[in-house]
């Protein structure tokens, strides 16, 4: 499919306006550039109501749908009683190209009125052979195959967020390859199977193997839905994991401790205060006690040594004196000179006596010595104990700061909501153990079953020929879909790779079985719900494009605000790895801030047509081709003003 052309009338903002999107296989890039708000919605809107009308909506009947008839009277243009909408496009069928134009018209005057006219190859179609035609349209071209060729960067970016990129993702694979055929077709064999009519001609063991399969199915559906829940809920838990650790970091950076540790910090800060205490207790001891001997420790030591032999000296000096004089007789000297003995044995035994009195003096200096390296010892204690309390009061200070406080109350809320998550994950195992040994003994039975009614079976039997059909379309479909996702996994890889301006961040991309997808680098397992708001973006439309690109099929892509949170950098390999990366046509609707020079002269060369939406601020907007925001900016031979 191809869109050639859209006209509105009382549309929107828009009076009366054509969008010409005739385009090549070379040439297949479409520019139509416009600010937020001045109109771009509203040509996506018209787009999928031009083509489907009330079908968009579910219902085939006008008069009925009043979702429809509401959606149509809000896109008409304020105080406008008409309305109208054409849009052509051609598809290839059978190898011949046919032009379609459908056309809407309005009027809301009196109730509402819509008039529907179809030409193709500008040939108009009427009655019946229209009603077969649109009909075709609708079944070839569906509303969610539209929805899933319509990107829009904002709203792509919160299905990663909600985690709801699985079912996005299940959904556009599903209908871009037509693969809800194979399931359609399982549901339609199994309603046939399990017919109350059919089990009729059915023997008891066929009537029983069909009971169990119906139970098999139930558990396998229960298990799964378990299994998925205790996968969203540890997806839950690790982004609880995540928003804990980034608020202990915050923490830590701004107390130095971690939360854990608060609660001991006051306990602490007392046991050093009572150590600061106990020091100074024992500095108060030392001051009134020793240190007045310490401090005169060498004074004390010349006074006992100046004692022991002052005395004793001095009077065998005089006596040495009396005895060498002629004053004294024989006698006197004999009497003098026994004085004198007796004055040395006396020295003598003064000596003894201050030997004993000296070590013990001995053995109080060293006594002060050991209480003067205990007092430095202390000094030094109090002086570090004193640092650390000073350290530690000003931790616990910050700690019970507003912002800490704040910090802890998240992570205390974030502690509650993970331990309900894992009770939570506790039950649901609990209850997927009971229903896996179900599960178990239902097919212990049914591979019982299953021989005895094998045995009554015969080729043309239609019960076993519908169970054949049924396990070969799930065959199919299982094959189908691991060989999709493998070859869109690799596609989109490359295009990541080509575009992520971050080296050595990831080395593989995997799509799984149930559509979710996975990042790895070598072999560690990166969070997608890390990645920035541009990096999904990304991520997201590399994927996009290469499911487009691996189906095949010829439709338009349409990227709406494609690039509005990617810096300049990832803004330029966006455009030329990811949205021009196709030979589908491509339309994109960037603001002012999504496009710029460098930009244009990498895609020039594929684009086909430019054009500006110019909001008036009256309430109505205008579309100026050959435009990109600046008139005569662009030309059909793709020349540019260099003021861009």
């Amino acid at each position: 499919m191809r869109l050639l052309k859209l006209r509105m009338q009382n549309i929107g903002p828009y009076n009366m306006q054509e969008i010409d999107f005739s385009s090549t296989d070379k040439h297949n890039v479409i520019l139509i550039c416009g600010e937020n708000g001045a109109g771009k919605t509203t040509i996506q809107k018209a787009m999928k109501i031009g083509l489907f009308g009330s079908y968009l909506y579910g219902l085939k009947t006008n008069s009925k749908n009043q979702n429809y008839i509401d959606n149509v009277k809000e896109l008409i243009k304020n105080n406008c009683l008409t309305g109208s909408i054409n849009i052509e496009f051609s598809v290839v069928d059978e190898y011949m190209e046919k032009k379609y134009s459908i056309y809407r018209n309005w009027n809301i005057s009196d109730g509402f009125k819509e008039d529907i006219q179809l030409y193709i190859n500008d040939e108009r179609i009427i009655g019946n052979e229209m009603n077969k035609q649109i009909e075709y349209i609708n079944h070839y071209f569906t509303p969610n195959l539209i929805d899933c060729i319509m990107f829009d960067g904002e709203k792509i970016i919160s299905l990663i967020d909600k985690e709801k990129i699985s079912d996005y993702l299940k959904s556009t694979i599903h209908h871009l390859f037509n693969l809800n055929y194979y399931l359609n077709l399982i549901d339609d064999i199994n309603k046939y199977i399990n017919n109350d009519l059919k089990k009729e001609s059915m023997t008891i063991e066929q009537i029983q193997l069909s009971e169990v399969e119906k139970k098999l199915n139930i558990s396998s559906k229960t298990l799964k839905s378990i299994d998925e829940k205790i996968g969203s809920l540890s997806k839950m838990k690790e982004n609880i994991n995540f928003q804990i650790d980034k608020y202990i970091e915050e923490y830590s950076n701004m107390t130095g401790i971690r939360p854990a540790e608060t609660k001991k910090l006051s306990s602490f800060i007392k046991k050093i205060e009572q150590k600061k205490n106990e020091y100074n207790e024992l500095e108060k001891k030392f001051i009134e006690n020793d240190l007045i001997f310490l401090i005169n420790e060498k004074f004390m030591l010349n006074t006992i040594n100046q004692i022991k032999d002052e005395v004793p000296n001095r009077y065998a000096n005089q006596l040495n004196e009396m005895l060498l004089s002629n004053l004294f007789d024989y006698d006197q000297k004999r009497d003098l000179h026994s004085l004198k003995e007796s004055i040395i044995i006396s020295k003598n035994n003064y000596i003894n006596f201050n030997i004993e009195k000296e070590k013990q003096f001995e053995l109080f200096i060293e006594r002060l010595s050991d209480h003067k390296q205990m007092y430095s010892r202390i000094v030094n204690e109090y002086e570090d104990n004193n640092d650390l309390l000073k350290s530690l009061r000003a931790k616990k200070m910050i700690s019970e700061s507003k912002i800490a406080s704040e910090l802890v109350s998240k992570i205390n809320q974030k502690v509650i909501e993970k331990n309900k998550i894992e009770e939570q994950i506790f039950e649901c195992k609990q209850e997927y153990n009971v229903e896996e040994k179900k599960y178990n003994l239902n097919n212990l039975k049914l591979n019982e079953l299953k021989e005895t009614v094998n045995k009554q079976m015969k080729e043309n039997n239609s019960y076993a020929i519908s169970i054949k059909y049924r396990n070969i379309c799930q065959k199919f479909y299982n094959s189908e879909v691991n060989e999709l996702i493998d070859l869109i996994s690799k596609n989109a890889l490359k295009l990541l790779l080509k575009t992520y301006k971050k080296k050595n961040f990831i080395t593989d991309l995997k799509i799984t079985r149930t559509f979710e997808v996975e990042l790895f680098y070598n072999d560690e397992k990166k969070n997608i719900y890390q990645l920035s708001a541009g990096e999904k973006q990304i991520l997201i439309a590399c994927i996009i494009v290469s499911t487009i690109n691996v189906s095949n099929r010829n439709l338009p892509l349409l990227f709406d605000t494609p690039a509005g949170r990617l810096d300049n950098g990832h803004m330029l390999k966006f455009y030329k790895n990811v949205m021009i990366n196709t030979n589908n046509q491509v339309i994109i609707m960037p603001t002012s801030k999504e496009i710029n020079n460098e930009i244009i002269d990498q895609i020039k060369d594929k684009i086909s047509s430019c054009f500006t939406i110019v909001y008036n601020p009256n309430g109505y907007s205008e579309i100026k081709p050959d435009t990109i925001f600046n008139e005569d900016q662009w030309n059909k031979n793709g020349t540019k003003n260099k003021n861009f």
